[in-house]
């Protein structure tokens, strides 16, 4: 209920006596008499079921209502009512109500306000993307006619649901509207928004800092735009890492600052990394007849829990040979990039040595195979052809070239590390076996089917679970015997009932022995 102005009310509320729900509503003066038809008036009568009601003042006596409005089957939308201060008669057509929002699949939750410039303002949780029910807004002039975009301006599009909003007026014509968030899937945080008089979300992008080489940026901004300037013809990485939460990176192509909204901001994306613990980076090849070298976007930025994080980017040059060892002591930084020929079908042993206070790897890139040829390759870290297990790792490449070797710090803890390259399979017995752990998910994003790589401790029953950012089971792998070693197998990226999944974040749980061993993100693009 509202008040009427005069130290009476309003009320509106679900009426069931016409077999289905609609809307009634009654005006109560100060002293407690009903002021229109007793039993209230029919603010809308209507086929399906409405429900929901919530109300605002018309500035003179009466009221706007606004509704979820289920006379579509299968299909509940935002309509809206004014009902007038004399009698609560209907003052806008059709008398089913305004069309606030009819957009494809559910509009739920709907909250209004009095504009005090003109009119009202309403909010609602707007199932029409497949990443999860967003936040949207509309504008309804004293006519009943919108004043926005057609089906209202999204406030929010982050991943998970959006729900419950609130809203007040900003005095300016505009609002401000404040939801229940699931962004972070395993509970819900209160996230707001402002909306302007004309509609639209205020700016927040700011200008890109500059990245040197080799200098880590601290940084306890959520989101964090930079810019890296490429002119060695070698490979680069640029990367991201967290004191604490979860922290993801994404890069960009050159010209692209300014070209998205807010919270991206960068336009033309090349390649993002997404896992849930250690590093995000994002590694590119700029060899000659591969990526242009050039001033490209790197975003940053923390996609849960909270915490600072280090940006850092390693242009080269940084080129080293076969049985050269490559060392640092006292490592306080956690990303280089290093240059290697390695030739066509030679097999070679990556012996990584460092200190057990530290969490070091070493990880192999290849841009042969790539679209156009290897042309324009920038990749993330799931992308990898090979990891360190323990003190040794074995690759051997499918053409000859120069690659990218990555030596990562994953906890950030200084220490010392020496790396070396040598030719055949050597000393690979004497290294510790590998962990039984979930290692990572190629391509990542990817459009499907997306390979899973895992490693074995020990002999045991493997099975992969999939599940949505609701924490629904879509989709599993058959259960396996899988013997000690780096393996991979594969999700089709269907689910159980063997549709395409749809785009958005899934999470993956590795289940040994029916027991949970891991979980990672990856996300799905179509």
């Amino acid at each position: 209920m509202i008040t009427d102005g005069s130290g009476g009310t309003v009320i509106a509320w679900i009426d069931s006596r016409n077999g289905n729900q609609d809307i009634f509503a009654q005006r109560v003066n100060a002293a407690g008499a009903a002021q229109w038809t007793a039993n209230g008036v029919s603010v809308v009568t209507a086929p399906g079921n409405q429900a929901s009601p919530r109300l605002c003042t018309d500035g003179a006596g009466g009221a706007v209502v606004v509704w979820e409005d289920g006379q579509l089957a299968g299909d509940t939308n935002i309509n809206a009512q004014r009902v007038s201060a004399a009698t609560g008669a209907q003052q806008w057509l059709p008398a089913t109500g305004v069309a606030v929002c009819n957009a494809p699949t559910n509009q739920l939750t709907p909250a209004i306000v009095v504009d005090p410039v003109g009119g009202s303002i309403v909010a609602w949780s707007d199932g029409r993307n497949a990443t999860g029910a967003d936040v949207y807004a509309q504008h309804l002039q004293p006519g009943g006619t919108v004043l926005w975009t057609a089906n209202g301006v999204r406030l929010c599009d982050a991943s998970g649901d959006q729900d419950r909003p609130d809203i007040v007026a900003d005095g300016s014509g505009g609002a401000n509207v404040t939801w229940r968030d699931y962004r972070n899937t395993s509970y819900s945080d209160v996230y707001a928004q402002r909306i302007d008089a004309l509609g639209q979300i205020p700016d927040q992008c700011v200008p890109p800092d500059t990245l040197a080489s080799n200098v880590p940026a601290s940084t306890v901004a959520t989101q964090n735009y930079r810019t890296f300037t490429q002119g060695w013809f070698y490979w680069s990485g640029v990367g991201v890492q967290g004191t604490s939460g979860d922290w993801d990176i994404e890069a960009y192509d050159q010209g692209s600052t300014g070209l998205g909204a807010y919270p991206t901001c960068f336009g033309l994306p090349l390649a993002g990394s997404y896992n849930t613990s250690g590093v995000d980076f994002v590694i590119s090849n700029f060899n000659d007849n591969h990526t242009p070298p050039g001033t490209f976007g790197a975003r940053a930025y923390r996609y849960s829990g909270s915490g600072g994080a280090k940006i850092e980017w390693d242009d080269g040059p940084d080129q080293f040979g076969i049985g050269t060892t490559l060392s640092k002591t006292g490592w306080e930084d956690f990303l280089d990039v290093y240059d290697i020929q390695l030739t066509a079908g030679v097999a070679y042993t990556f012996e990584l040595n460092h200190s057990p206070q530290s969490d070091i790897k070493c990880l192999v890139f290849s841009s042969y195979g790539a679209p156009g040829g290897g042309y324009y390759y920038v990749a993330p870290r799931s992308a990898r052809v090979m990891e360190t297990i323990g003190r040794y790792g074995t690759f051997t490449p499918p053409s000859t070239e120069f690659y990218g070797v990555v030596v990562v710090n994953d906890n950030g803890v200084t220490g010392d590390y020496s790396l070396v390259v040598r030719t055949g399979v050597t000393g690979v017995g004497d290294g510790v076996s590998p962990a039984t752990r979930l290692m990572s998910f190629s391509p990542n994003p990817g459009r499907g089917p997306v390979d899973i790589r895992f490693a074995m401790r020990e002999t045991g029953m493997v099975s992969f679970q999939i599940f949505d950012m609701a924490g629904r089971a879509v989709a599993s792998t058959p259960t396996a015997r899988w013997q000690p070693g780096t393996w991979s197998t594969q999700w089709d990226g269907r689910d159980t009932q063997g549709r395409q999944a749809a785009a958005g974040i899934y999470f993956v749980q590795m289940n040994v022995n029916d027991r949970r061993v891991g979980m990672g993100r990856l996300a799905l693009v179509h």
